[in-house]
């Protein structure tokens, strides 16, 4: 911040010393304070998004590793129940060079019914049974009996001695009573099946229904997500609170040092560096229309010059000079019309750019100026003083390249008004 404020302290200084005129100071005044609290705003909006968003994503997948944590330890815990349960039959399978389907069917549907009823009550929807070969050796769904999953890189995992647990949504499935389910959550569980000396046999694919979790889980994330919200939200809006107090106290110094950018000190109207940046854009707004063929393309200018100024400064001293230079400036003022431009162009000199006027009305204008500052003394600490001035009269013309043109034209109008006698109007 203090860089920024030394930075236009800088633009004002060039402002004052450009020989052109021409406000430099733009860089920093062009951006209002008020945008940084828009920019905020509009910040804090999409990092709220942002945060909700990614945030959301990473508490579903928070409360599904819970599940998928707590349904493959219950995995693990059944796998182990039915080893105990069923171990002759189990290890039978898995050693065998053959399906027990075709070894013995009716000892297969004894047992399968037996491990249906045991596993009703822990909502296992299917379990297959792997031999060390990948080759389906059991499962409750029949059809697959028999088949080899190659390509498993999860079973390949488990056949090392790892437990494998994913959370799957599967479209449609039948259960352990080959009813179809339709659109449910289960946790994948591949658990190995050791002997008891810890080899590997083979592994477990259980098939475990989570749907009841579903809900509970997406309850869990719109809970945490309601909580992080009124944090975010209380975070940004004490930022903002905060910013907005500083936002505030730099738009009054902004708006101040706008004002002090194009405003002379001494009189409190337009300086050299205003007057240059706003004839210009009227010199090229009058030069537009003027190939346009539009009515009223015209731009009159008066350079005007407080005669004998030094005299007074010599006799009357600086800071009276300092009063005549601005009670002139309030008097040239109340002779122009609302829309014109009054600029001090330098010491005692002042430049009035006339939009849209034309040679008579801009010399009408002029006059009235001229009679302004002399009809009538300056009271000035008690003392009266008279003041005249001489003006200058140029109006734009299709040569002119720019607003140069035209004030040169005004300058030599003085130069022949101060030289006739003064206290006159001169036109070129």
């Amino acid at each position: 911040m203090l860089m920024n404020i030394d930075q236009q302290k800088d633009d004002l200084e060039n402002v004052k010393n450009s020989k052109c005129g021409e406000i430099v100071a733009a860089p920093l005044l062009e951006h209002h304070p008020s945008d940084l609290l828009r920019m905020l705003i509009l910040t804090s909006a999409i990092s709220m998004l942002v945060i909700i968003t990614l945030s959301t994503f990473g508490f579903y997948r928070i409360f599904s590793g819970f599940v998928i944590e707590s349904a493959e330890e219950d995995s693990v815990d059944l796998c182990e129940v039915m080893i105990d349960e069923y171990r002759p039959f189990f290890f039978r399978i898995v050693a065998a060079s053959d399906t027990y389907v075709e070894r013995s069917d009716n000892a297969f549907r004894k047992i399968d019914q037996g491990l249906r009823r045991f596993l009703k009550p822990y909502q296992i929807v299917k379990i297959k049974v792997y031999n060390s070969k990948r080759k389906v050796v059991y499962s409750t769904d029949h059809k697959i009996i028999g088949d080899v999953d190659s390509d498993n890189t999860r079973l390949g995992n488990a056949l090392t001695g790892k437990i494998d647990s994913r959370l799957e949504i599967k479209e449609k499935m039948r259960d352990l009573a080959e009813e179809e389910i339709i659109n449910l959550d289960v946790v994948e569980t591949y658990v190995p099946i050791k002997d008891q000396a810890g080899k590997i046999e083979g592994c477990f694919e259980v098939y475990q229904k989570v749907d009841k979790y579903r809900d509970q889980v997406w309850k869990g994330v719109f809970y945490a997500m309601g909580i992080l919200f009124v944090v975010v939200l209380g975070v940004f809006s004490c930022a903002y609170i905060l910013i907005k107090k500083v936002t505030d106290r730099l738009s009054l110094f902004h708006d101040y040092l706008g004002k002090i950018a194009v405003t002379d000190d001494l009189t409190g109207i337009s300086n050299r560096g205003y007057l240059f940046k706003t004839g210009s854009e009227q010199f090229h707004r009058v030069q537009r229309n003027r190939r346009k063929k539009q009515p009223n393309a015209h731009l009159g200018c008066l350079m005007i010059d407080i005669d004998l100024f030094k005299s007074i400064n010599d006799t009357k001293g600086h800071l009276v000079g300092d009063q005549i230079i601005r009670r002139v400036a309030e008097r040239i003022q109340t002779g122009l019309r609302d829309y014109d431009l009054l600029a001090r162009y330098g010491g005692e000199e002042f430049v009035a750019l006339l939009p849209d006027t034309d040679f008579d009305t801009s010399r009408l204008v002029a006059e009235r100026v001229w009679n302004c500052i002399r009809e009538e003394a300056f009271d000035v600490d008690g003392e009266s003083i008279m003041v005249t001035v001489s003006i200058g009269l140029s109006t734009f013309d299709d040569n002119d390249d720019d607003l140069n043109d035209i004030l040169k034209r005004s300058d030599e109008a003085l130069y022949k008004a101060k030289h006739g006698g003064r206290d006159k109007v001169e036109w070129i």
